[in-house]
C-alpha cells in the first residue's frame, strides 16, 4: 500500500511527471532511432561479426542482455506514465486526508505511531463493549479460578497460623514468668474474619482476625491486651513477645519506656537481662530509672535538665566509664560513696 507522503506528490505534479515519463519512453524504445531500435541494430551486427569472430559471441550475449533490460525499463515506465494523469478529485481527497492525519497527530501524541497505537485501543475497547457478554464471562471465570486459589492459600495460611499461635502463646507466656507476671495469661486468639453478611472475609493477609488477649491476675476474666494492660504491663508484654521473635521480626530499632513500671529487685534483673539478650537481634533504646537495667546496657546515657537564659533545655550526654558508676550510685538511693560506686562496679560486671 502506498505511503501518503509517495502518492501526494504524484498528484501534485502529474502533468511534469507524465511529460518526463512520455519522453523517456519515447527515447528507449518509440521514437525512430531509440535505444532499443539502435540496440537492435548493433545486435544483427553482432551476429554477423560472431560466425567470422567467435570470440565476440560473449559480447552478444550481454548486449542481449542489456536490450531485453532497456524493454523491461521502457515498458515499466509505460506503465508508470498511465497512472500520472491529473485527478483534482483524488489530490483533494489526499489533501484532507493528510490535514486530518496531522490534527490526530497533535491531539494524540504528536507522531503517526502514536496515533496508531491510540487507534487499536480504541478498537480494542470497542471490542470490549460489542462483544461484552463474551468479556464478563470470561473475567468471571478468571475470578473464579483467582478466589479459589486465593482461598486455598488462605486455609493453609490459616491452618499455619493456629500451630504457631500456640507456639507464640507459650513462648510468651514463658517469659512473662520470668519478668515477674507468672500470674498473668496471654493467649493469641485467632478468629475466621467475618464481612457484613456473615461470611468469611478475605484480604491481604488471609480469613483470620488475630488479637492478643491477656489476663494480669489468674481468676480475672481474659481480655484483649490493648484494652486492660496497664503501660508497663504492656511494655513488660511487649519484651516477651520481641524475645520470642528475636529471630524473626525484622523490626530493627526497639523502644522501651515505662517497663520498669512497678517492678524491682530479682523482676528488674530479669528485665534488664532479656533487654540485653534480646539487643542481639534488635537496636534496644530503653528509658528506665531503675539501676539493674541501666547496668544491663552496653551503652548509658543520662538525660538532664537546666535552664539556659530563662529557658528549660534537655541535654542528653554519653557516660563515660567512671560517670555512669557514679550514675548507677545515684540510682541505688544514695549518696556517691566509695560503698556505692563499690556497688555499681559489681552490678556492672555481673550484668555485662
Amino acid at each position: 500500500m502506498e505511503s501518503l507522503a509517495e502518492r501526494l506528490p504524484e498528484l501534485r505534479n502529474a502533468e511534469k511527471l507524465r511529460g518526463h515519463a512520455q519522453a523517456a519512453y519515447g527515447a528507449l524504445y518509440e521514437d525512430e532511432g531509440s535505444a532499443v531500435e539502435r540496440a537492435g541494430q548493433a545486435l544483427r551486427a553482432f551476429d554477423m561479426l560472431k560466425t567470422l569472430a567467435p570470440a565476440a559471441e560473449p559480447l552478444l550475449n550481454e548486449l542481449a542482455e542489456a536490450t531485453s533490460r532497456l524493454e523491461d525499463v521502457a515498458h515499466a515506465l509505460q506503465n508508470l506514465a498511465e497512472r500520472w494523469h491529473s485527478d483534482p478529485q483524488a489530490l483533494e481527497a489526499l489533501l484532507n486526508r493528510q490535514d486530518q492525519l496531522a490534527r490526530l497527530q497533535k491531539k494524540y501524541g504528536g507522531s503517526l505511531e502514536a496515533v496508531i497505537a491510540h487507534g487499536e485501543a480504541l478498537r480494542q475497547a470497542l471490542d470490549k463493549l460489542e462483544n461484552q457478554d463474551a468479556h464478563r464471562q470470561a473475567l468471571e471465570r478468571q475470578f473464579a479460578q483467582a478466589r479459589h486459589e486465593f482461598e486455598k492459600a488462605a486455609r493453609a495460611i490459616s491452618a499455619r497460623r493456629h500451630e504457631a499461635a500456640k507456639e507464640l502463646s507459650a513462648a510468651v507466656q514463658k517469659h512473662l514468668g520470668d519478668l515477674g507476671l507468672k500470674p498473668a495469661t496471654f493467649r493469641c486468639r485467632i478468629e475466621t474474619a467475618q464481612d457484613p453478611d456473615g461470611g468469611t472475609s478475605f484480604s491481604m493477609t488471609g480469613m483470620d482476625h488475630v488479637q492478643f488477649e491477656w489476663s494480669p491476675n489468674k481468676g480475672e476474666g481474659i481480655k484483649p491486651l490493648k484494652a486492660i494492660a496497664s503501660g508497663g504491663e504492656m511494655s513488660r508484654v511487649m519484651l516477651a513477645l520481641k524475645t520470642a521473635l528475636a529471630t524473626a521480626d525484622a523490626v530493627p530499632v526497639l523502644v522501651f519506656d515505662e517497663i520498669d513500671a512497678g517492678i524491682g529487685g530479682l523482676t528488674a534483673q530479669a528485665v534488664g537481662k532479656k533487654l540485653r539478650a534480646l539487643s542481639k537481634h534488635h537496636q534496644i533504646l530503653c528509658v528506665s530509672h531503675l539501676p539493674q537495667i541501666a547496668s544491663s546496657a552496653h551503652v548509658h546515657f543520662q538525660v538532664a535538665k537546666r535552664a539556659v537564659h530563662g529557658r528549660t533545655i534537655a541535654e542528653v550526654a554519653r557516660l563515660e566509664p567512671t560517670e555512669r558508676l557514679h550514675a548507677l550510685a545515684r540510682l541505688l538511693g544514695s549518696d556517691v560513696t566509695p560503698v556505692s560506686v563499690q556497688h555499681a562496679r559489681e552490678m556492672l560486671a555481673q550484668n555485662q
